[in-house]
């Protein structure tokens, strides 16, 4: 995906200031581009990390209600998947 961005005026202003933050203690200062692209893709991240967590945390929950055969049954399924 390429992603093109329009800044008025003031978001540039407030970009170049935390562009210039972030680059103060870098030894290989960054471009706005790249600044961008690692603070969106961490955000981006962290989304997906959300997502996960809240997926596993409902199997767990929903597997908690099965018998305890089945519960092994499940944990045995998944660790072959992951094993694949």
């Amino acid at each position: 995906m390429n992603l093109s961005i329009t800044l008025n005026t003031e978001q540039a202003a407030a970009l170049d200031d935390l562009l210039a933050s972030h680059n103060a203690g870098l030894d290989a200062p960054v471009s706005a581009e790249a600044y961008l692209q690692t603070v969106l893709l961490g955000i981006i991240d962290d989304k997906v990390s959300q997502r996960f967590e809240a997926t596993a945390a409902n199997l767990v929950n929903a597997s908690r209600q099965l018998p305890y055969e089945s519960r092994i049954a499940l944990i045995a399924q998944v660790q072959a998947a992951i094993e694949a």
